[in-house]
């Protein structure tokens, strides 16, 4: 008891200085961007000079949208400690098959071929969070291989006496290994701002979730070479763990 208790205090000591960090950089970006933006609208309709003021005007409402994301991913990563989950036995295929469909739809100009769904077993994981991080996988891969004329998404599956590896293999962009552990950190991005689109809150919370299942997270890539994520369950997961994280 000792033992666990030790762990969820680290663990809540590395989500407040996660959470600290992202309050005293990350979210003063867009407000910076926004403050100066909005001198520049000043400068320009003092100047009578409109197509300038129109620009900035989008730019500050990009930054706003911006600020909101960040916002929101915060809201959904501190209400996951206070909610806890609600493990049921889950067919993994049928969630990954609802999550492809879903996500899609928001790429509906992409061509994909999805392979391997059917090798995911049925888990005891609470649906909807693990919802969530199917979504956030799929949505990346979406992104990361925009360059790619068809986008490949192979899952898989691996058990030992201990648990279940699942993993999504895709052929996107991929990213310079050394990234490994930043892109799991909240605001973490594994490439520049303007290349994907993204609020760098989506892996935090996987993990998070993954961890809360007694799991852990990996990732494997390479640049240019795609990427794979990887989800380690336990086959029974220790009951501590479901009261909350």
């Amino acid at each position: 008891m000792v033992g666990e208790r030790t762990h969820h205090l680290e663990e809540a000591n590395r989500s407040l200085e996660a959470f600290s960090h992202a309050l005293s950089h990350d979210l003063k970006k867009p407000v910076r961007h926004m403050a100066s933006y909005a001198e520049i609208l000043e400068e320009s309709l003092v100047a009578g000079d409109m197509a300038s003021a129109k620009s900035y005007c989008r730019k500050i409402v990009s930054a706003g949208k911006l600020l909101q994301s960040q916002i929101d991913g915060l809201l959904r990563f501190s209400r996951l400690g206070r909610l806890g989950i609600s493990p049921s036995r889950v067919a993994m295929a049928d969630l990954v098959n609802e999550c492809l469909v879903e996500v899609a739809a928001s790429f509906q100009d992409r061509r994909f071929q999805a392979v391997g769904v059917e090798t995911l077993p049925e888990v005891l994981v609470d649906p909807v969070l693990f919802r969530e991080v199917w979504t956030n996988l799929i949505d990346n891969a979406f992104k990361y291989s925009r360059p790619q004329e068809l986008m490949q998404l192979a899952f898989a599956c691996t058990s030992t006496d201990s648990g279940w590896t699942l993993s999504l293999n895709d052929n996107g962009c991929g990213f310079d290994p050394v990234m490994q552990s930043h892109i799991f950190q909240m605001f973490g991005r594994a490439n520049p701002d303007d290349v994907v689109s993204g609020d760098g809150i989506g892996l935090a919370l996987c993990q998070r979730i993954v961890l809360a299942h007694g799991g852990r997270m990996w990732a494997e890539s390479a640049p240019g070479e795609g990427s794979t994520f990887f989800l380690f369950l336990p086959l029974v997961a220790p009951g501590s763990i479901f009261g909350g994280l």
